[in-house]
């Protein structure tokens, strides 16, 4: 998290769990060259149309294509004083506090990470569509959700 002022806090996507997915992905790879392979006449060969290789392949693709796009994109949640702005590269949303109807939060379904992560759905009082937001792939991401849950309990507490 940066921190500019103390009014002001920054919050961006990690993208190194798409990395590590795809180093994973490409040493998985390379063992599946190694064993695919055969070894004739002092010549190495490898059956590149082999169906599980061709799978990985499309993995190691599919996962190299969302790591430049989460690098692209590079996604962050700015919180002011009054106002949530959640922004990337090429747009950004602005909303004030006070324009929020409700928020819901649900924990994670997964048991490894209970109550580190969280899903938050807003709810505008000007807007029909819920903004929905996961804290799991943000810096600080319990910081991020005990701000969600302070906003949810002011809230409440007004009505």
């Amino acid at each position: 998290m940066n921190e500019t002022s103390p009014n002001i806090r920054i919050f961006t996507q990690r993208i190194d769990i798409y990395g590590q997915a795809l180093a994973i992905y490409v040493v998985i790879l390379v063992v599946l060259f190694i064993f695919k392979g055969s070894l004739e006449a002092g010549e190495y060969s490898i059956a590149l149309f082999n169906p599980l290789i061709v799978l990985m392949v499309a993995i190691v693709l599919l996962s190299a294509i969302m790591l430049i796009i989460a690098a692209l994109k590079r996604k962050q949640i700015i919180l002011f004083e009054d106002t949530i702005e959640i922004k990337n590269r090429f747009h950004s949303k602005k909303f004030k506090i006070n324009d929020i109807r409700r928020i819901k939060i649900t924990n994670s379904p997964t048991k490894l990470i209970k109550g580190e992560a969280g899903f938050v759905r807003i709810k505008l009082k000007n807007k029909k569509k819920i903004i929905f937001i996961r804290t799991a792939p943000y810096n600080n991401n319990i910081e991020l959700l005990n701000f969600f849950i302070e906003i949810r309990n002011t809230i409440i507490n007004k009505k």
